[in-house]
């Protein structure tokens, strides 16, 4: 560990940086204490003068350090110790007496008031451009211009915390924006502005105060006519299906009876039976004279589960669809929306 800490102080040349984080407290502190100070320890041999800086504002880490510091004699009589930090004058009255690192090494204690920074009313230029909604502008009464937007506002709190109004400069051109901030005319560009390479080799840019996300948005699809709802209830394999079934099946019970029947009867023409099939599936009476063999009556039994099943399906689906309807897929990925476009060029623009 000796040799790696060394190597460490050559390449810092001759500083080393420890740091604990805010979330270590209690109990905690002084565990990781007790790792950290040999550590520092072993960079303080290192050197035969070495000046040891603290800096916290917490009267129980100062208390844990001076402890530690202490039982893993962190300090000799040629290491100097500051301890900046910005305690109350009563907090640092009741420290330095109590502990031996403070009252009888060679320590100083350097305390940083926390001045409020200020501008002194000094007047700043800016630079805008009407954006909705970070900046808005709107004529006010005596051919004033009134300003409202997140962008205004957020630099009206900040001018009112640090002391300064600001001047917004006329400006016709996001061209002209950048030139006034770069000629310094202009302080800062308050509108939102995307970071791109060219811009970041001619000004900087402050913290992100807001960020943007890219989308896209489109009009919302267009509902199929009304009228179309009839056959939405059902696919076009169960329509087919269902065209099948209403073809073969009148012409197998006519078979079936001419079979049974020795000749054909003319009571079962291939229209009848027909019309008699789409009559069950519109739900109206049957006829009883179709009955007369066993055969028959298997057959016009499973037609009429059949026509159950699909009248039931088609009724519900049809009533889900009049309350709910069913819009257009809509594109939800840039590929989706690519392809939608080129769908639409394609069909004529």
């Amino acid at each position: 560990m000796h040799q790696r800490v060394a190597e460490a102080w050559r390449e810092r040349l001759c500083t080393a940086m420890f740091e604990m984080f805010p979330g270590d407290q209690g109990t905690n502190v002084t565990r990781r204490l007790s790792y950290l100070v040999p550590l520092v320890r072993q960079v303080r041999q290192s050197s035969s003068c070495t000046t040891v800086v603290v800096v916290s504002h917490d009267p129980l880490f100062l208390a844990a350090f001076a402890e530690q510091s202490l039982r893993g004699r962190l300090l000799g009589w040629a290491t100097k110790l500051v301890v900046v930090t910005r305690l109350a004058l009563p907090h640092l009255k009741v420290l330095l007496p109590a502990y031996w690192t403070f009252s009888m090494m060679n320590a100083v204690f350097l305390k940083i008031d926390e001045a409020s920074s200020s501008f002194y009313g000094a007047r700043v230029n800016v630079t805008a451009r009407p954006y909705t909604p970070f900046w808005e502008e709107r004529e006010g009464p005596e051919n004033t211009t009134l300003y409202s937007g997140t962008d205004y506002y957020t630099l009206t709190a900040i001018a009112a915390a640090l002391n300064f109004t600001f001047h917004r400069l006329p400006t016709s051109s996001w061209a002209e924006v950048t030139r006034l901030v770069e000629e310094r005319v202009s302080f800062m560009a308050s509108v939102i502005y995307i970071l791109m390479p060219d811009r970041l080799g001619r000004y900087d840019f402050s913290f992100a105060h807001e960020i943007m996300s890219t989308g896209f948005s489109m009009a919302p699809p267009i509902l199929q006519p009304q009228w179309q709802a009839l056959y939405y209830p059902l696919s076009g394999w169960v329509w087919a299906g269902m065209l099948i079934a209403l073809l073969v099946t009148p012409v197998a019970f006519v078979l079936i009876s001419t079979r049974m029947a020795g000749d054909k009867d003319e009571n079962l023409l291939l229209g009848t039976v027909f019309h008699y099939m789409v009559g069950m599936l519109l739900a109206q009476s049957l006829s009883h004279h179709l009955f007369k063999t066993s055969s028959r009556r298997i057959l016009v039994a499973a037609w009429l589960v059949f026509a159950i099943i699909l009248g039931s399906a088609y009724s519900g689906n049809l009533t889900a669809t009049l309350t709910l309807p069913k819009y257009p897929p809509r594109p939800e990925t840039l590929k989706q929306l690519v392809d939608a476009a080129d769908r639409w060029c394609a069909s004529g623009c």
